[in-house]
């Protein structure tokens, strides 16, 4: 009979916490969801702003995105394997899970305020002049002729290229007459979708702590049996029995 009775009362005991723990499990779920489909976009438009610069012989731009893009797909297996620790209800994994997720997401945080920074065309224009290599990427997306101007040309003993003139015309009149390392490069512009990105973990990571909470305040009365009552230690859970450790 005592058996039985302590039984009851861990049942009792353990209601409260049954229903704040669906709640947590749907909000988690959709934090979840929602942060993939955030971290997918943002991969998606760094990869565009990278195949715009694919023409850019060996540009920093490029080298950027390909680290925010890298970057972005950890957070998206992170959050991956979130959704078993949810379902499965895991307190010791998510004590594991939940430290790295917030590094990462800072990092990449702190990653895409540096990549979404303008910065001047200068160090990569002259790499590619020293390299003898064409400026016609520059030439034509930014409107400039040469690393300093047009004489850059006329001093190497080099025919003025097409794409140092508007609309590639030719004509005088049209030629572009300021240097290509006078400009700068112009970043992804992903402000808004990282902000309500970075809003949807920090919901994610603030739920994700109180589910811990919840999971341990639930398996304390099965301690506290276990503690009362040495012939249960043996004894399994299934089910809401869980302890979540």
């Amino acid at each position: 009979m005592s058996s039985i009775s302590s039984e009851e009362e861990n049942l009792r005991a353990q209601e409260p916490h049954i229903w704040k723990l669906r709640i947590l499990r749907t909000v988690s779920v959709a934090s979840l969801i929602a942060s993939f489909a955030l971290t997918f976009f943002n991969i998606y438009h760094y990869y565009f702003h990278f195949m715009a610069h694919v023409n850019c012989w060996h540009c920093l731009c490029q080298h950027y995105m390909v680290i925010a893009i890298a970057t972005s797909a950890l957070i998206g297996i992170l959050l991956c394997l979130a959704f078993p620790l949810v379902l499965i209800e895991s307190a010791r994994g998510f004590r594991i899970y939940l430290p790295i997720l917030f590094v990462a997401s800072f990092a990449e945080f702190m990653l895409a305020m540096v990549f979404t920074t303008n910065y001047s065309a200068a160090h990569d224009v002259m790499r590619i002049w020293e390299n003898q290599r064409s400026l016609k990427y520059f030439e034509v997306n930014y409107k400039c002729c040469g690393v300093i101007g047009p004489d850059d040309y006329l001093v190497a003993a080099l025919d003025l290229p097409k794409s140092c003139y508007k609309d590639k015309s030719g004509l005088p009149k049209d030629l572009y007459t300021e240097g290509c390392a006078k400009r700068t490069h112009n970043s992804p512009n992903i402000a808004v979708s990282k902000i309500v990105s970075g809003v949807f973990r920090l919901v994610l990571i603030f739920t994700l702590v109180v589910y811990i909470i919840v999971l341990k305040k639930r398996s304390a009365p099965l301690r506290l049996q276990y503690s009362l009552h040495p012939s249960y230690r043996g004894q399994r859970f299934e089910g809401r029995f869980f302890t979540g450790d």
